[in-house]
């Protein structure tokens, strides 16, 4: 027997039929999944901090003045405390312990707000240091002691990404080159006694 349909009770079939519709199930839940994922890619996007930057080049043992750093927004999500926040107190005065690129984030522990620094002289012969070595420069120092009978024993390292202040630009009469170096208190003693034991060698740093 034929039944006659309704244009209303065709209309609420088709409704029905379309809420049993799997792919439309799949499709509202797609969309809805997208809108999460959208919702924290912003929300992430938008957790910057600010934290200081360099404005031009720095070299190390620079005082720093009003405009030599720069507060910019970033995120750095992990990483975040490994970087100098611009929340704190201002770094104008505070030096320098390593030198600095231009647009260059400041690392946590790079400044120094202590004016105790102690500046000792090292003679050290030519080819046994960086032939560019200038000021602002990292250096290890290593020391080779010698015996009593004058021969050279197993090099040390006596000081670790030491700061250079100047590096003279005339050899002694002996020769050498006087390397200044920008240390700590505590460290100048060990590094004097370290220079008579034996011939000095700079070894220059990258990072």
């Amino acid at each position: 027997m034929f039944h006659w349909r309704t244009p209303d009770s065709i209309d609420r079939l088709t409704r029905r039929r379309r809420g049993r519709d799997p792919r439309l199930i799949v499709g509202v839940l797609l969309i809805i999944s997208s809108a999460g994922i959208g919702a924290r890619i912003l929300t992430s996007a938008g957790a910057q901090v600010p934290v200081w930057s360099a404005s031009h080049d720095l070299a190390g043992g620079s005082v720093l003045k009003t405009g030599d750093l720069v507060a910019v927004p970033v995120h750095l999500g992990a990483v975040q405390g490994r970087y100098l926040p611009t929340a704190g107190s201002s770094p104008v005065g505070q030096r320098l312990l390593t030198a600095v690129s231009a647009g260059e984030l400041v690392r946590q522990g790079a400044l120094t707000a202590g004016a105790d620094r102690r500046l000792v002289t090292l003679p050290v012969e030519p080819l046994h240091l960086p032939a560019d070595l200038a000021h602002g420069a990292s250096v290890d120092v290593y020391v080779t002691p010698r015996d009593s009978a004058g021969a050279s024993e197993v090099s040390r390292l006596v000081l670790a990404a030491a700061l250079v202040a100047t590096v003279s630009t005339d050899q002694s009469s002996s020769g050498e080159v006087a390397v200044v170096l920008d240390v700590a208190p505590g460290q100048a003693a060990e590094l004097i006694s370290a220079l008579r034991s034996g011939s000095v060698d700079l070894v220059g740093r990258t990072t």
